[in-house]
Parts: structure tokens; sequence; C-alpha cells
């Protein structure tokens, strides 16, 4: 066995004790809301403003909070946004994350990336980095970011990264913006060079606020089965139909402090501003709420025939139906994908 399996190795069973003692593993850190795009489909609220940097957290506010994840014992530290690298003190940030030990990596649209950021990132180590895709060409990109420009920029971001050789995913988000684009878009990460990240049909959501305006980009079932047909990684039938660990072994940290189950969760266990962590990850109701649910809650998915082509998200569920047993888009997904496979004579 070679070293760096050794570590996955261990690594993996630090991630299993962790599992069975409910401790985090995964924090998910909002450096801030705001963001040099406009992105039609964006579910942060008032994500068209230029009201992204009020009532984030400080600099010391946000180191305080990487003190106390690592006392908590987390290791991976994803640094997100809006667009992490909009917030004029992100390096230092990371720079004192990466100094605590943590395990790195930064989600970002690249077009903030010049060969003074790449350089930085460098600095970092960070283990990846997730770049969305929103078109191969400027007239489809910028359609969706409703930035000029941004596409060159974008592109010229993630050239910075290559040259450096720090690990970049590209992760293509396909809406009825760029549907028409689809088959240059998957074949744009392997044209430059870097890895695809499309594990499933990418979820637009409603934003936090519930409102649900930005829903009319979602793709009609017919454009779902054509976009799943084309992943022929993912088109395949499980047994294993449960649900994930949220509250469990991972949490986010919104930019003004409000403590989350996961991105897509809109409930709020706490406040790092009057709370520290720890209290909220023991005491708070909303996690050891969910803690208790399993998948045998879910009591409309007991009998289901998509069971095998399904992976049920409860924090979704919430933002959708206000019921974290009750689906709406993870259901047609599933019905989508299973079409899907029935196309292909797969089933």
């Amino acid at each position: 066995m070679n070293a760096e399996a050794g570590e996955l190795n261990l690594l993996g069973y630090v991630f299993q004790l962790y599992d069975r003692e409910k401790r985090p593993t995964v924090a998910t850190l909002e450096l801030t809301s705001g963001c040099n795009l406009k992105c039609v489909h964006c579910y942060i609220p008032g994500y068209r403003s230029k009201s992204g940097n009020k009532g984030q957290l400080s600099f010391n506010e946000i180191t305080r909070v990487i003190d106390e994840l690592a006392d908590l014992g987390v290791i991976r530290l994803i640094l997100t946004g809006g667009e992490a690298l909009s917030r004029p003190d992100w390096f230092e940030i990371a720079k004192y994350a990466r100094g605590r030990g943590f395990i790195l990596s930064l989600f970002s649209n690249a077009t903030l990336i010049d060969a003074e950021v790449a350089d930085r990132i460098k600095e970092l180590e960070v283990e990846h980095m997730e770049v969305s895709l929103y078109g191969s060409k400027p007239e489809v990109y910028e359609l969706v970011t409703a930035i000029k420009g941004s596409f060159a920029k974008f592109l010229g971001g993630i050239q910075e990264l290559k040259k450096r050789e720090i690990p970049v995913w590209i992760k293509p988000v396909i809406l009825k913006q760029n549907l028409s684009d689809l088959d240059e878009m998957l074949a744009f990460p392997e044209k430059v060079g870097l890895p695809l990240k499309f594990d499933q049909c990418q979820l637009l959501l409603p934003r936090l606020d519930k409102d649900y305006d930005q829903l009319d980009y979602f793709l009609t079932d017919e454009e779902m089965i054509e976009v799943i047909t084309r992943q022929n990684h993912v088109l395949k039938s499980s047994d294993n139909f449960g649900i994930c660990t949220i509250a469990s072994n991972s949490l986010t940290i919104s930019a003004n402090g409000d403590v989350r189950p996961c991105v897509i969760h809109p409930g709020v266990a706490g406040n790092v501003t009057k709370t520290s962590l720890k209290d909220i990850w023991r005491n708070s109701m909303l996690f050891n709420q969910l803690r208790t649910v399993s998948v045998e809650d879910l009591v409309e998915c007991k009998d289901c025939d998509l069971k095998p082509f399904c992976t049920p998200c409860i924090a979704l569920n919430v933002l959708e139906t206000g019921d974290l047993t009750k689906s709406k888009e993870n259901c047609r997904i599933a019905r989508n994908t299973k079409k899907a496979m029935q196309l292909k004579g797969i089933i």
C-alpha cells in the first residue's frame, strides 16, 4: 500500500469514528453573500443588490469561528460565498484556516482570479477548487451571469489555476438559458484539460427566503431527461436508499454568522455572534431533531418504485415543502432518471 492510499484509509476510519460520535467532520463557511456576478438562478436572497457585505462577520469573528471549528474536530473546511474571492480579506482568512490544519477547499466562479490571486491560492495548498460553468461561449455564459465580459474573465481564471497545477473541478450548471449549449458544456472541461464534476442533474433551488422567481429557469421533464441521458456514470440504480448526515457530521456557517445544517436547509440553529459553535452543535433543537430522522420517517417513500433511482434530500424537502418528509424535485429527478435509463435500454 502506498503512502497516499494509507492516508485515505486512515481518513476514512476517522470519518467513520466521527460519524458514530456525531462529531462534525466537514464545515462550509460562507465568507460573503456578495458576488460580482448576477446569475439569474442564484438562491441567495438579495443577490442582485449590492448589500451582500452588510451584516457579514468581521475578520476577528471569522477567525474565532475557525478556532471553534478546530476545537470541534472539523477536518475539512469549504470556503464559499456568494463569491468567496470578492471579500477583500479572503486570503488572510484562508491562510489562517490552513494554519489551523484544515483540509481546505475553495468554491469560486474564477472570474476574479488573475496571476496574483492564483499565486495566493497555490500558496494555500487547497485540496481542490470547484468552479461553476454556465456556458462554453460568451453569449451563453453571460446570458446566465448577466455580466458582459465575465466569460473571458472565467476563462482567464481557470487558465491561471491550471498553469499552477491547482486541482480544479469544473461543474456545469444546466438551466433553460444554456440547454442549447449542453454538448459543448459537457465537452468543455476536457477541452481545457480539467476534470468534469457532474454527478447529478444540477438542482436549481428556491431562494433561502423561499422566493420562487428563479424556478422559471428549471428544466422541463423532457429537458431533464435529455440532460440525464448524457450522464452515463449516474445512469444506474441502487439499493442504498438513505438520507444524508446533515447535523450529524456537517454544518454550514452563513456570512452573517447563522449556523445551518447545510447550504440548502433554510433553518437556523443559532448564530455564532451570540452563541458558541460548541453549544449550537450540541444543544440546538434543530440539529438534535435532524439527528433523529431516519429513512423510515419518509413514509411516502416506503413503497415507492422510484427508490432505486432516488437520492432523497431532507433539506431540499424543507426548502420546497416546509416538511422534511415530503419531496417534490427529488421525486421528479428520480422519475426522469428512470425514464432516461429506460430510453437507453439499461432497464
